[in-house]
């Protein structure tokens, strides 16, 4: 999953937010026998003068 914030103070936070809640298991993220979810962010420049901030955040299945 890739989500969007405009680098503002309410992006950062609804970022922050969804960070977190992918590294800890809450919010849908729960982590599971099968393996767990793992989340980045990177702040990307969309145009002059203009960032977004992504949260990258995918599912790391354990090793059989």
């Amino acid at each position: 999953m890739i989500a969007e914030y405009p680098d503002i103070l309410e992006g950062r936070r609804a970022s922050a937010r969804l960070y977190s809640a992918v590294k800890n298991g809450y919010r849908g993220f729960r982590r599971v026998e099968g393996g767990a979810y793992k989340a980045t962010t990177r702040t990307v420049a969309t145009g002059p003068g203009s960032k977004v901030i992504r949260v990258h955040a995918q599912f790391i299945a354990d090793r059989q």
